[in-house]
């Protein structure tokens, strides 16, 4: 019962990097699966994005079960399925739901969204999955790999970074980093976006920002985990929900996190148990003035167990069971 695992590895943002944690959770657990569509021992075929299963769908072994992971990849656009996100209506498009409906098994991170699923008409099983984190590649601290965002992003070491990931077309989360990086000049403000779908309105935004925010694009690995090391805080300032991996990799590197109600899913990010969850930006912004005065408590510790039960090896354990219960329940 081999599963078939195969996509786009051009970037590596968000698809790239779930489509590698579903591979290293399964290797953790010694688990084969096949790389290729030409492999023909595989049973299953799991896809990380609506349009890798788009595009190789036809090419399938007939009697394949289909295993889909939708909303883990939002910030990606490789990996984005919801329209209309501006206006905090975020929905399917009638194209999408018929492909939807042609898959086995659903994955998807909240149960927020599962009910988001069924709301929309969704008749085939759905399960709440994690994505999974590789918690051993952020013990960075006595490595080489600590230090590059320093030298990476050209800045003084004197520097505490802030990180956040920007939705290529949300302009009103490019104007809240530009605020914040206004209010706290000594922090070193870094928002990653994906350069090659960043919208009109988003290009004049950010043509003016302060001295001490960088606007960056995709970056690769190794500077990201320094990046996160090296700061004060995760923050989720994005209009809607989304960031996924982004949850788990700031709680495995202890890196406090900070977010907006609107960006996060309640039921992964707890308000004064793994993070801190706001109503508005001005609350978000107390936040951080109290985190910067060691005022506020962290979260950080709570936030790191959490990851270390979504660890690759423990997910690779309950994915197996999935693809498992699959071929029984479809047989």
């Amino acid at each position: 019962m081999k599963p078939l695992i195969i996509g786009n590895e051009k970037n590596n943002f968000d698809v790239a990097r779930l489509r590698k944690n579903i591979k290293g959770a399964l290797e953790l657990n010694d688990f084969s699966y096949a790389a290729s569509i030409y492999d023909e021992s595989y049973k299953i075929a799991h896809f990380v994005s609506l349009e890798d299963f788009r595009k190789n769908r036809s090419e399938l072994i007939k009697g394949t079960k289909i295993v889909l992971s939708l909303f883990y990849c939002e910030e990606d656009s490789d990996g984005c399925i919801l329209k209309n996100k501006k206006d905090q209506s975020p929905l399917i498009s009638v194209f999408d739901m018929d492909l939807i409906n042609k898959a086995d098994l659903i994955l998807v991170p909240s149960d927020y969204l599962r009910t988001y699923l069924i709301s929309c008409g969704i008749k085939i099983r759905i399960d709440v999955f994690s994505s999974g984190v590789n918690v051993s590649k952020f013990s960075i601290k006595n490595t080489y790999i600590r230090n590059i965002a320093y030298r990476y992003f050209k800045c003084s070491e004197d520097f505490e970074f802030a990180i956040s990931i920007l939705d290529y077309d949300d302009v009103d989360a490019f104007k809240r980093i530009k605020i914040i990086a206004s209010l706290f000049p000594k922090i070193k403000f870094v928002g990653i976006t994906d350069f090659k779908y960043i919208s009109r309105l988003v290009k004049k935004e950010i043509k003016k920002i302060p001295s001490n925010l960088i606007i960056s694009n995709i970056i690769d690995e190794n500077v990201y985990l320094s990046l996160i090391f090296n700061s004060i805080g995760f923050l989720f300032i994005n209009s809607y929900k989304g960031d996924v991996l982004q949850y788990y990799e700031a709680m495995a590197s202890e890196t406090q996190i900070l977010a907006l109600k609107s960006s996060v899913y309640q039921d992964l990010i707890i308000d004064k148990e793994n993070g801190y969850v706001y109503n508005d930006f001005d609350s978000l912004i107390n936040g951080f003035t109290k985190l910067l005065n060691n005022e506020l408590v962290l979260t950080t510790k709570k936030a790191k167990a959490i990851s270390i039960e979504n660890s690759l090896k423990k997910v690779g354990e309950k994915l197996i069971n999935i693809y498992k219960g699959l071929q029984l329940w479809t047989i």
